[in-house]
């Protein structure tokens, strides 16, 4: 790259067009620092510059990763200030002028170039003034403004990255969002359909951003854990992983603290779960590099912190194994469920759009669908639905006939709108059968399929558990169903899986299995390649094929010549020992010599100031977040609740495939920090240079063929990622032959944005939607399409409304207003269900406010009390007050948690199941606290905890509701909105007990209603009376929890004094459950066969007389045994008598037997004479005598050794040397060097 620089440099400027190919494919390559400097010197020679033909060159140049890739131009201007290299600085300038200067729109390339590190504060003081007046000029001679947030409002949507840029992170004011927003219009018509489309893309991709926004930024402030963020440090790229879905990237990091590490049970946490967003980044965030999860495996991330992440296109080129990075993950956004939705939103055409009458313009009327209009006059085959044993058709437009049905009014109006209107919205309150209406309209538009065009209905759903209910209940008459995602828990559907029938119905054609056998063949070729080119990123020691790529010609051959010999005769030794003979050291031994380092200190980019606004929820109600613990059990909870809620329908990740590790050492990681010095690149003798230069110049090739390995395998990587999405491309028209023969596809609604191009592809001319209130408006415009003529609504919008994660964006801007809502706020027809089945009326009541026209069920009027309580629905007040955890912002309130535990173990103990009892509370810091108090209690461990938002849809016999809120202030926090109480009121179906501080609660409308409903009717007050279920005139009053202990068996304080089947008293406080449960604790009076009296307790079984009575024993003796036991089973437990063969006594009991070794002391003799005492079973042989030797030496003293060290051979012994002998020696050697010296 350099020399083909130099030559165009010293050569006529223009001659660039002549090489644009050449020029094209610089710009896009790995470039380092000299090539960048030598490139913009180039770019911004006079007679270029001066060039109108040149426009086409800094045009080719603007499109190029050397503009779009921060690795490159960003960080090398961020080099040359921190270095105040001002005349490189000016050429940067000069070029920058003449990319704005020749771009069709100045705006966007302002925004595109990095001139916001000209005006980063820390900045300034390398900024010369002359610099300073160049670089505004550029802002001012096109009337921009440089610090304006990015994107601004004349960006188009369909463009934007859906990854967040550098500028919408770090240069957006602190607490702000984004400048280019637009309120979701609650009332009236949209401008356009792109302003529409427009609208929903900036706001939900916002709502993903803010967040992550607001932690980096405090992160970077305050270098401390922000609550939006969870950062992990050491981050080291450890290789990469060939497989299925692309190319991974494995990468190693480091939690805050070793106790961290061991905290976390990765099986259940939240943290790191697939397609979460990452940002990495080694410069202190003024580079941000994106990642998403793409695989995790629990074993590797708890034993060695490994983790498979993926780059989105081009932001891989800018990860080197060689660097450390600061990973940071959003703590309260899955990027997963946003994503596919902004993608999906980008795709929407604005020709044919769908409905535009309505969610455009909001008219106010809907029209029959397109398919009955033109077959108004066929009749209508409902004989299926009403059931009635009568054959029923007719035309649906005209007028209908009465028909019994098992539908009550308001619901056969429901179905009648339904199918006669292309745009039908049904509203079903609580318990009204919005489930069993759509069941019937689906059953209706099935039978009737030979009115519309072939394909199949779409059904979507919110949430995964509402997906697999309303798929289930179509089971029961259609089987020809397909439910798409990962994450269904039904076993009825799992045969209907998508990826079941894939693997078990479909059989492709030869054509098929000949292209996947190519591309699968090009793979595995690839993956050889990429193999060979991690290598060559690890390579120490470079070959001769190597070094012809990084070194100049010159230097090769001055290296090969050397001393008078010639090159070929070099040449003919092996390159290694010519680089160990040069280097004077091992070539893989070859590091930086000391002083040659230079490390570049990269300030953090200043944050721009504003006032924080962007929390994910109101100021005093973080809590509903969610994201506090990382405990082992409570991390599990707060998962399944937002997997539950939020997670997409990714299929599990087919990993498999080959891992390369990429793991450098350290030599390699010192090459970023190190550049070498001219005098070394430019000699033309290698072996003149001394010994440091030589280590130089070796790491300076070595740190071209590092890039060079670098770039190839990106390069490689990218083919391999183009085919694996060509493989994919293969199996969606896989997916689409089995697809568009199926009835009905059940989806989620992140499902529908993931596969967006297959629903599209589908052309489904019927939707249903269930739970459409709880769902953004963009999701469901998702899965719409030019070729839908039939939506169906299907929802609530008086309970909960969509979720979001930016609470400004509900407050301000409206983003959590659901399509259902907005169009019925624009008086679009709707129907609602007006009987309700679920509640028994004191319950129902509480909702009046809501739903003014509520009726009744007969059947919920013969629901039974509830047993050992006087009330079936109550308030129960109290002024304890709530507590603030300050780590997690969470609320809880101990006093109704114990109260809480005690009160549902009470109604367990008067026989209720524990699936038939519910606890709610709307704060997940309560819901954590609960938990661990039910766990310790084996009785109640079985009832299900969890937050009101998360039982949407659910219900069940009786419901506790904790409320938590109590504070002197009067703060009512997120309970004050009507929707999050209509829900947590209308779960019960038989029992509804509320625990709360009323005087806090009557400052909402809603709730002084409720209370003063619930004080009419005597539910409500400070103690709870509980009845005895026994002693039915008896009641117990209980204000707190340790007043339960009067009720402690569950019944009342007398005792219970009930005979037991036995005859005896019960030993319990009265209790309302059975007694065949209850143990007796008095002795046992029965008789045994033996005549003696039983000694165990009542409830005992009697089993084989325990009495202890004389008996002889098999052995002779006479002993105590209890009466019942065989005395062949009693082990005697007197002495041994017996003698052992070696005439010794046995020393072990009678019972026992007896040993086969001896362990009586007695004296032996040795092999050698000597006598030692020892175990009466020893072995003399194995016996080392210890005793002196005592043998008479040549020397006339006697051997000092001990007797078993002196080797005895088969013709004489070698004794120890003579210690006596020894010593007189080293006495007579001191006397005689004593004499030399005087």
């Amino acid at each position: 790259m350099l020399s083909w620089l130099e030559k165009m440099h010293q050569g006529d400027p223009e001659a660039l067009l002549l090489h644009l190919d050449a020029l094209e494919s610089l710009i896009n390559a790995n470039l380092t620092f000299p090539v960048m400097e030598k490139l913009v010197s180039l770019l911004t020679k006079m007679e270029l510059r001066q060039s109108e033909r040149a426009t086409k060159v800094y045009k080719m140049v603007m499109e190029s990763s050397f503009i779009r890739n921060p690795r490159y131009l960003r960080s090398y201007i961020m080099k040359l200030v921190g270095q105040k290299h001002g005349a490189a600085l000016d050429n940067v300038v000069e070029l920058l002028q003449e990319l704005v200067g020749r771009s069709d729109s100045p705006l966007t390339a302002m925004r595109e170039l990095p001139i916001d590190v000209f005006e980063a504060e820390a900045n300034q003081k390398y900024i010369t003034p002359e610099l300073r007046v160049a670089v505004n000029s550029i802002a001012n001679s096109h009337q921009i403004h440089t610090n304006a947030s990015a994107p601004t409002m004349d960006s188009d949507f369909r463009s934007l990255s859906v990854f967040p840029s550098t500028d919408e992170i770090l240069r957006v004011p602190f607490g702000n969002l984004s400048s280019n927003l637009r309120p979701n219009r609650v009332l009236g018509k949209y401008p356009s359909i792109e302003n529409y489309l427009d609208t929903h893309f900036q706001l939900l991709r916002e709502d993903c951003i803010a967040p992550l926004r607001e932690g980096i930024q405090e992160y970077i402030k305050k270098q401390t854990k922000s609550r939006d963020l969870r950062i992990y440090h050491n981050v080291q790229l450890q290789g990469i992983q060939c497989c299925k879905a692309g190319v991974f990237y494995r990468i190693s990091f480091r939690l805050e603290s070793e106790k961290a590490t061991t905290k976390i049970v990765w099986e259940r946490s939240k943290r790191l779960m697939f397609g979460s967003l990452l940002c990495l980044s080694n410069d202190s965030f003024n580079t941000l590099i994106w990642a998403t999860v793409a695989n995790r495996d629990p074993q590797l991330l708890s034993t060695q912190q490994l983790i498979d992440i993926k780059f989105p296109s081009g932001y891989e080129s800018m990860v080197s194994p060689t660097s450390i990075y600061t990973m940071v993950e959003s703590a309260t956004t899955y990027f997963e469920a946003y994503r596919w939705t902004l993608r999906a939103l980008q795709e929407f055409p604005s020709d044919g759009f769908p409905f535009k009458e309505y969610l455009i313009d909001c008219e106010a009327t809907s029209r029959p669908p397109r398919t009955i209009s033109m077959h108004g006059a066929d009749r209508f085959d409902l004989t299926s639905v009403f059931e009635n044993g009568m054959k029923v058709q007719f035309p649906i437009l005209s007028e209908w006939p009465v028909l019994e049905s098992s539908m009550d009014s308001s619901q056969l109006e429901a179905f009648k709108h339904a199918l006669t209107h292309e745009f039908a919205i049904i509203q079903g309150p609580p318990g009204t059968g919005k489930t069993f209406v759509g069941l019937k309209i689906m059953r209706a538009l099935l039978d009737n399929s030979r009115l519309r065009n072939p394909g199949p209905i779409l059904v979507i759903c919110y949430t995964n558990h509402a997906l697999d209910q309303f798929l289930e209940g179509l089971l029961a008459f259609e089987e020809n169903v397909v439910r798409i995602g990962g994450r269904s828990k039904s076993e009825l559907l799992k045969k209907h899986n998508l990826r079941q029938l894939m693997s078990e119905g479909i059989k492709p054609g030869s054509q098929f299995f000949k292209s996947k056998t190519k591309i699968s063949q090009q793979i595995d070729e690839l993956q050889r390649q990429i193999e060979n080119a991690v290598q060559d990123c690890t390579r120490l020691v470079l070959s001769n094929a190597s070094l012809e790529k990084v070194a100049s010609s010159e230097h090769i051959a001055s290296l090969f010549s050397r001393n008078g010999e010639s090159g070929s005769t070099q040449r003919d030794r092996s390159l290694h020992k010519i680089l160990t003979e040069w280097l004077q050291c091992d070539p893989r031994k070859v590091c930086v010599p000391p002083g040659h380092i230079k490390r570049t200190v990269v300030e953090a980019p200043v944050i721009p100031e504003g006032p924080k606004a962007t929390s994910s929820a109101s100021p005093d109600d973080t809590e509903e977040l969610c994201e506090a613990a990382e405990e082992e059990e409570d991390d599990f909870v707060i998962a399944k609740i937002q997997q539950d809620r939020m997670v997409g329908d990714e299929e599990d990740v087919d990993v498999g495939g080959a891992f390369y590790s990429l793991s450098c050492p350290t030599e390699t990681a010192e090459l970023n920090d190190y550049r070498s010095p001219s005098h070394v690149a430019s000699c033309e003798n290698v072996w003149a240079l001394g010994v440091d230069d030589r280590k130089l110049l070796y790491l300076h090739w070595r740190q071209k063929y590092f890039y060079y390995s670098q770039e190839n395998l990106s390069n490689l990587c990218k083919r391999y990622e183009s085919l694996c999405l060509e493989r994919e491309s293969m199996e969606d028209q896989l997916r689409y032959q089995l697809l568009n023969s199926t009835a009905v596809i059940g989806m989620t609604t992140t499902g529908v944005a993931k596969f967006h191009r297959l629903v599209q592809a589908l052309r489904p001319e019927i939707i249903i939607c269930e739970e459409a209130a709880e769902v953004l408006e963009c999701h469901i415009v998702t899965a719409l399409g030019p070729h839908t003529s039939h939506l169906i609504l299907i929802g609530d919008h008086d309970q909960l409304r969509p979720s979001t994660a930016v609470y400004k964006l509900s407050t301000q801007f409206n983003l959590d207003v659901s399509l259902f809502e907005r169009m019925v706020r624009n008086h679009m027809p709707l129907v609602t269900l007006t009987t309700q089945r679920r509640m028994r009326p004191t319950i129902a009541s509480l909702l009046h406010n809501i739903y003014p026209s509520l009726q009744n069920h007969e059947r919920v009027h013969g629901y039974p009390n509830i047993a050992g309580v006087a009330c079936n629905v109550f308030f129960l007040d109290h002024k304890f007050p709530e507590s603030r955890d300050t780590d997690t912002s969470s609320k809880s309130n101990q006093f109704e948690v114990l109260f809480v535990t005690q009160f549902t173990d009470y109604l367990i103990k008067q026989g209720y199941e524990t699936s038939k009892v519910t606890v709610l509370t709307p704060y997940c810091g309560q819901l954590l606290a609960l938990r661990r108090e039910f766990r310790v209690n084996p009785m109640i461990s079985g009832v299900y905890v969890t937050t009101v938002d998360n039982y949407q849809g659910e219900e069940n016999d009786i419901i506790i509701l904790s409320l938590v809120r109590s504070n002197d202030q009067g703060v009512v926090g997120f309970l004050k909105t009507s929707n999050r109480i209509c829900v947590a009121l209308s779960r019960a179906r038989h029992g509804l007990y509320i625990i709360g501080n009323s005087t806090v609660l009557r400052k909402v409308p809603m709730w002084k209603s409720v209370i003063s409903v619930l004080e009419a009717q005597k539910n409500f007050g400070e103690s709870l009376v509980l009845r005895c279920q026994t002693h039915t005139s008896k009641s117990t009053k209980v204000q707190h929890p340790n007043d339960f202990q009067r009720v402690v068996d569950g019944g009342c304080d007398k005792p219970c004094g009930t005979l037991l089947e036995c005859g005896h008293v019960c030993p319990r406080m009265c209790h309302p459950y059975s007694h065949s449960t209850i143990p007796c604790t008095q002795p046992c009076t029965r008789t045994m066969e033996c005549g003696h009296t039983c000694t165990k307790l009542c409830s005992e079984e009697c089993g084989g007389c325990e009495v202890l009575v004389g008996k002889k024993l098999k052995c002779g003796h006479r002993d105590k045994v209890a009466c019942g036991t065989p005395v062949e089973e009693h082990m005697c437990a007197r002495p041994c008598e017996r003698l052992l063969p070696c005439g010794h006594k046995c020393t072990r009991l009678c019972g026992e037997g007896c040993l086969s070794f001896c362990h009586e002391k007695v004296e032996k003799a040795l092999k050698c004479g000597h006598t030692q005492t020892v175990e009466c079973s020893a072995n003399i042989d194995k016996i080392k005598c210890k005793l002196p030797c005592g043998v008479l030496l040549l020397c006339g003293h006697l051997c000092s050794g001990q007797c078993s060290a002196c080797k005895k051979e088969s013709d004489r012994t070698i004794h120890t040397p003579c210690v006596t002998c020894q010593r007189a020696a080293a006495a007579l050697l001191g006397k005689l060097s004593t004499k030399k010296r005087t």
